[in-house]
């Protein structure tokens, strides 16, 4: 069965929350993003659950399911899914990531071949430990595993020093989500005393 997280724009105040955005031209709420589970992150536990004590008639309105209003489809009670992130507590954006990765990596990266992500990735400190090791004792030799395979660990040759964008990482999560919110506070500016919040849904 498939299974969705849901990101939305709200706004708290009092620990009351509301529905802020985006609105499409008919004016029906519109996710920041959605993505599948197996694309989730673990930006979705920092969470905090929504309670009675967050309701508003709003957010009732928009998200019947969650408040577990609907009696044909809902939990008859706040969904266990259902939680909110204040923005001061959104993590890091910082989704471009930096380090030595092994060429191989780069070249399906920049191929557009099928790339499951970059393994093994040095820092430049563990990279220049790595060198100077090299320098000293050689390349690394042939070894045998557990099960008696022989494999040999990547030399610092076999390696380039590259940036790349983390599509996949909590960063980017937060990166968009602070895009919205900045659209926001930009185009549909919220009353004074209100703090915007992340709202989830799963499911």
């Amino acid at each position: 069965m498939s299974w969705y997280t849901t990101m939305y724009c709200g706004i708290m105040k009092d620990n009351k929350i509301k529905p802020w955005g985006p609105y499409d031209a008919n004016g029906h709420l519109k996710p920041i993003y959605t993505e599948s589970r197996s694309f989730t992150t673990e930006i979705g536990n920092l969470f905090y659950h929504i309670t009675e004590e967050n309701l508003t008639d709003e957010l009732k309105e928009e998200f019947k399911y969650e408040c577990g209003l609907d009696p044909d489809i809902g939990y008859g009670q706040i969904s266990p899914y259902f939680g909110y992130l204040p923005a001061k507590d959104i993590p890091s954006s910082n989704y471009i990531k930096r380090g030595y990765c092994k060429i191989k990596d780069i070249n399906e990266y920049l191929n557009g071949e099928y790339f499951e992500g970059f393994y093994d990735v040095l820092d430049p400190a563990e990279y220049a430990m790595k060198l100077e090791n090299e320098l000293k004792f050689g390349t690394p030799k042939p070894k045998k595993d557990e099960y008696g395979e022989e494999y040999c660990e990547p030399s610092c040759s076999e390696y380039a020093y590259f940036s790349w964008a983390d599509w996949n990482s909590q960063e980017y999560d937060a990166h968009r989500m602070k895009e919205m919110i900045g659209v926001l506070e930009d185009y549909h500016m919220k009353d004074d005393g209100w703090e915007y919040v992340i709202i989830k849904t799963e499911g």
